[in-house]
């Protein structure tokens, strides 16, 4: 294997266990999985560094004293050290060499150099970029001494230039020593509780350096462009920062329906701009839908320092195994083929080296099976917890082919299965759900009343508007709560329609 064979290879196993932590750890704080991603990208970026400084091991098979023909086989891990390849002979090899000079063994590491070149003066374009709109950008006194009230003597918040800037159509943040907050135009009219909402949001950014973050994720998409694992890397980092930061809001007081409202105005009033996409802005309309469900639902919000470090140091520690691992050389793997019984090693190492990724066809039909068999659990499993968290599954699942079994799962015996029913119907436009949510209106059991009428706010339905009026009168203060919200956010019901992107 070539080293940039070696070196992709090492990336998608540090992207891919970070992708699998993360997916374990869906219920932890948004700031844990942030940091995991932050982690993993660090160090696939310092691949190449510590593969080079530190001392390889490789596991080779190690053959038993006295062992005859049907000898017994052990494994042994020897550390290998690095030596220069050796110098290329001349004549005939050097030939071919000429005559293979643009061959396609050569074109494509050309054509991936090209592309990743492309990738990053695309970021130092949009850095400078946003540097330029900063140096024409006005300061904006109100939002400075609001931002005063709210950090009060934090050095991070007294460090925050707030500038107003015609080139901004959304909040966004940028910078490390001498951060700055841009702000659209129009920002000079919004009302206090927004410019609080939006000041809270933004600090969270600074204080968690989400521009050098971002930054780092879009360096490691641009080298391992080709690589899906890295742009994977960099959207899960993106939804997973927007979350935290809004974390960070509720946790300062501001109440979810207030602070969801006020990110759906800034969602309608804005637009992303090419700015945007190196700073973080605050409301992205394609990941609207995921965060107004976390912050209306209830989860965790505050992640323990404990868990962050733990995965921080289980990421750190799975890099550094990567970068030390070596593949073996020809003559090792020569003589480890000619040693063990049947070439077994030699066949180990050939299909590590030539392993291929599963194809769509297999990947969807798969999907399929999965979906299939959620349904079928959340619908006749006889297990109550089992259909409740089959129909969880099924409610963080996008598109639509999630909703029959939702509605089937929404007349469910057990109210904790009409419960997650009933937060997957939230978001969902078919024509179908309504008449389900307002037949489910009237539920025994509180709770399920509750997301009831959380959904029905979010539906924008005119019809719905009777059965959120009516449970004003219910007899959980719970649910009468959820009604007083979501009679406020009512007439933005048919906004989430407009700026949400949906996934087919």
């Amino acid at each position: 294997m070539t080293a940039v064979v070696v070196l992709a290879l090492r990336v998608t196993v540090v992207l891919a266990a970070a992708l699998a932590a993360t997916a374990c750890m869906n219920r932890a704080a948004a700031a844990t999985r942030h940091a995991i991603w932050t982690v993993a990208v660090a160090g696939a970026l310092l691949l190449p560094l510590a593969a080079a400084l530190l001392p390889a091991w490789r596991v080779l098979p190690e053959v038993r004293t006295g062992a005859a023909d049907g000898g017994s086989w052990s494994a042994v891990i020897i550390p290998v050290a690095r030596v220069p390849a050796e110098p290329r002979a001349f004549g005939i090899q050097r030939s071919v060499e000429r005559e293979n000079r643009f061959s396609a063994g050569r074109a494509i590491p050309l054509l991936w150099l090209g592309v990743s070149l492309v990738l990053l003066t695309r970021i130092a374009a949009d850095a400078a970029a946003i540097r330029r709109i900063i140096r024409h950008a006005r300061p904006a006194p109100r939002w400075r001494a609001l931002l005063d009230e709210i950090g009060g003597r934090d050095p991070a918040a007294l460090r925050i230039r707030v500038l107003v800037s015609p080139d901004v159509a959304m909040p966004m943040a940028w910078g490390g020593s001498k951060p700055v907050v841009l702000l659209p135009t129009d920002a000079c009219h919004w009302p206090d509780e927004r410019a609080r909402a939006v000041l809270l949001h933004e600090l969270a950014h600074v204080l968690r350096r989400d521009c050098q973050t971002h930054t780092l994720a879009r360096v490691l998409a641009a080298i391992h462009w080709g690589n899906p694992f890295a742009w994977i890397a960099l959207n899960a980092m993106t939804r997973e920062r927007e979350r935290a930061c809004d974390d960070f809001v509720l946790e300062q007081g501001t109440a979810p329906a207030e602070y969801a409202r006020h990110l759906l105005d800034v969602a309608r009033d804005g637009a992303l701009g090419r700015a945007s996409a190196i700073a973080p802005a605050m409301a992205r309309r394609s990941e609207l839908e995921g965060r107004l469900l976390s912050i209306l639902l209830p989860h965790a919000r505050r992640p323990a320092r404990a868990v962050r470090a733990i995965a921080a140091a289980l990421t750190a520690a799975l890099t550094l195994a990567a970068a030390t691992s070596a593949p073996a050389s020809p003559a090792p793997h020569a003589h480890a083929a000619r040693l063990s019984p049947s070439g077994a090693y030699a066949a180990w190492e050939w299909s590590l080296a030539d392993g291929t990724t599963p194809s769509a066809r297999r990947k969807a039909a798969r999907q399929e099976v999965r979906l299939r068999d959620l349904a079928d659990a959340a619908r006749s499993n006889r297990d109550e917890r089992t259909r409740e968290h089959a129909t969880m599954a099924l409610a963080l699942r996008p598109g639509s082919e999630v909703v029959d079994p939702l509605l089937a799962a929404l007349k469910d015996a057990s109210s904790q299965v009409r419960e997650k029913a009933a937060v997957g119907l939230a978001l969902r436009r078919d024509p179908r759900v309504l008449e389900a949510l307002l037949a489910a209106a009237g539920d025994p059991d509180s709770q399920v009343r509750e997301k009831v009428i959380l959904a029905l706010s979010l539906s924008g339905d005119p019809r719905a508007l009777e059965a959120i009026t009516r449970a004003l009168d219910d007899s959980d203060p719970q649910v009468r709560e959820k009604a007083a919200s979501g009679l406020s956010l009512f007439s933005l019901g048919s906004l989430v329609g407009r700026t949400v992107t949906r996934q087919p």
